[in-house]
Parts: structure tokens; sequence; C-alpha cells
């Protein structure tokens, strides 16, 4: 009897251990397809002063919260405060790379696997800046370093580039990104 209950005990293992390593697998499968593919084109806009600037918002939403999307909406309000009308939306083909009417360029995505979304980087890759532009690129995540900023700066040609990491657990992170909007 003792040997029944062993070898099914020994039989259930390997299957419960298996339906873990798939669950894990779609996952993290979806996560990187959220994270690799464009959220499409959902332009908003934030109207300044009729005689301020314009600003563009890129980023790349999280597949896990809305800490970017929140952290991306602080910094517009920030710009906004400062007179900037500002244009909010996701990378991809359907955005022009010629960024040369904008005083100011954010882009922003979160981190997974260390590593910023593709879809922005290529965007980034492609972008044309002017030397009197101001460029903030941004990540949010868990890890309190960001080497991966590393990577959007090695995108980018031209502008003035200011890097920030926004911690998903930091309680001030909303009036931190708000102040870096202010900032800019």
């Amino acid at each position: 009897m003792k040997k029944h209950i062993v070898r099914n005990i020994l039989l259930i293992i390997p299957g419960v251990f298996a339906a873990f390593m798939i669950t894990g697998f779609v996952l993290l499968n979806r996560l990187t397809s959220v994270v690799n593919h464009s959220a499409g084109n959902h332009p908003q806009v934030l109207n300044g002063t009729p005689s301020g600037q314009k600003a563009l918002v890129i980023y790349q939403p999280s597949a896990l919260s809305d800490v970017t999307e929140q952290t991306v909406f602080q910094i517009a309000k920030g710009l906004n405060k400062n007179g900037y009308q500002v244009t909010v939306n996701h990378p991809g083909r359907y955005l022009s790379t010629d960024l040369s009417g904008y005083a100011v360029v954010v882009f922003g995505s979160p981190v997974y696997g260390g590593k910023l979304s593709p879809v922005l980087l290529d965007y980034m890759k492609n972008v044309t800046l002017t030397p009197s532009q101001h460029v903030l690129v941004f990540d949010t995540g868990a890890a309190d370093t960001s080497p991966e900023l590393d990577d959007a700066m090695a995108a980018l040609h031209g502008g003035t580039v200011t890097k920030a990491k926004l911690t998903t657990s930091d309680n001030q992170k909303e009036q931190k990104a708000y102040r870096l909007g202010t900032d800019l």
C-alpha cells in the first residue's frame, strides 16, 4: 500500500512541475509580447498656452501595472503647467521620426528582464533631434539602478538628454515625475 502511494506521488510531482513551468512560460511570453509590440496610435493632447511650445511624450505601456502610464501623465501635467502643448502617444511606425517641431521630447518604458521596450528603442534610433531640444529618457521598474537607460542614451542622436529612473516602490514617484515635467 505504501509503495503504491509513493509511486503515485512520484508520478504527480513531475506533472505539477511541468504545469508550473508551462504557466511561467506562458506568463513570460505574454509579458514580452506586450512590451515587444506597439500599443497602437492613440494620441492624447493636453493643450497649453496659445503662445506655448510643444512637447511630445512617447512611452511603451507596462503589461503588469499602470505605473509607467501614471508617470507619463504626471510628466505631461508638469510640462503642461509650464505652458507646453503636450502630445502623449505610443511608439510605432505610424509616428513621424522628425521631431524638430517639439521643444521637449520624452521617452519612457517599463523594464522587463533588465531591458527597455524594443519598440521604443527602435523608434528612438530613427528619430531626428536638434541640439536645442530637451530630451528626457526614463524607465519604471523595481530595481534602484538603471543600466538599461544606457541603451536608450546610445539610441539617441542630438538634443540635451536627461535620464531618470522611477522605481515602482517609491511612494513619491508621482511627485518626482511631475517635477521632471516642470523642470524641463
